[in-house]
């Protein structure tokens, strides 16, 4: 009759455990990790045994670029030891069924790497891979360029420059809303992060790079944020619209109503710029204690754990380029109108 006993265990590399000096016998091998369980019996002639152990958890992965919005067309591997597993995402996302363990993931769009990452799965989860890629810019330059052209002809057939002035104040606005409002650059040795905020879509997004590690992390910020970028975008909306209609009022020699209709103009778009100056304010001060300023930065790096490096942060392009708008949209209106009505 056999008794059962308890035998410890030795791990002479990952996978593979010894039992030194047992009595030959047959055995059963019960192995458990999480709610998974594998039975093994071991005959009595047998000296060793390997377990086919059936823990795989569901794995939902997303890729999103620079910019927090879908990427289309991603492919990517899971490497483990010597095994690979290909995968094409259908539109932005993929689901595949893991054992638990580290692995290397590496992901392409249009043949160029656009994430590369250690992955450590424990169990079932979402996994959000953002990549350095921005799908979104080309959108952004053809619309500002095609409100220059179309103002740049105006203004050459009708052989009047004022024409042109407001296509540009607009052009700036659109481009201000592709382009970063603030963000935070470190670099220490062979690591770099960049963390930028956009207004449309609102993200904060960081992109990490050392030599093993190519990924981002897209932050999660206060609902609160998202409302004052709708409302700052319906003020750029309207402001851009009195911007028109004011010229189209001085066309039209309706001095007074010009004048209501360009400073109206002027407040909204002012007013919406330090509706969102005040919101990022508060979000800067959060995460790093200032809207500019610089000092340590922290930030978690994919299997290395968290790293501080000396880093700077301030307003980005975006804002610079909002702000030369309301510079053409005040004093310089102010100048053509004003002399316009007395040419005129």
């Amino acid at each position: 009759m056999y008794q059962p006993e308890n035998l410890s265990l030795t791990t002479t590399s990952p996978g593979t455990f010894t039992i030194s000096q047992t009595p030959q016998a047959p055995y059963t091998c019960r192995v458990r990790y999480q709610s998974f369980t594998a039975n093994t019996t071991i005959p009595l002639q047998e000296t060793s045994a390997t377990i086919v152990f059936p823990a795989e958890y569901p794995i939902r992965f997303r890729f999103l670029d620079a910019r927090g919005t879908p990427i289309q067309g991603v492919s990517f591997t899971l490497k483990r030891g010597q095994r690979t597993l290909p995968v094409n995402a259908t539109d932005n996302l993929a689901n595949v069924s893991l054992p638990p363990g580290l692995y290397q993931l590496d992901a392409q769009a249009a043949s160029e790497e656009i994430a590369s990452r250690p992955l450590q799965i424990n169990g079932p989860k979402e996994v959000t891979i953002v990549a350095r890629q921005d799908s979104t810019g080309l959108g952004f330059i053809i619309g500002g360029i095609a409100i220059l052209g179309i103002t740049g002809v105006l203004s050459f057939k009708k052989k009047d420059w004022i024409f042109f002035i407001p296509g540009l104040i607009i052009a700036l606005i659109v481009f201000s809303l592709w382009l970063p409002w603030w963000q935070i650059s470190g670099t220490s040795a062979e690591t770099h992060v960049s963390s930028q905020l956009f207004l449309l879509p609102t993200s904060l997004v960081s992109i990490i790079q050392t030599p093993q590690v190519l990924s981002g992390e897209l932050a999660t910020l206060p609902s609160q944020f998202s409302l004052v970028m709708s409302l700052f975008l319906l003020g750029c909306i309207l402001g851009a619209s009195l911007l028109l209609l004011s010229l189209v009022l001085l066309i039209k020699k309706q001095n007074r109503l010009m004048w209501a209709s360009w400073l109206g103009s002027l407040l909204i778009l002012g007013g919406s710029l330090l509706l969102v100056l005040v919101s990022i304010s508060l979000i800067s001060t959060i995460s790093v204690g200032g809207l500019i300023g610089s000092g340590p930065f922290q930030v978690t790096i994919p299997g290395e754990g968290i790293v501080e490096l000396p880093a700077s942060w301030g307003p980005g392009l975006g804002l610079f380029c909002f702000l030369a708008a309301l510079m053409f949209a005040g004093p310089l209106m102010f100048f053509i109108f004003k002399r316009k009505r007395k040419t005129g």
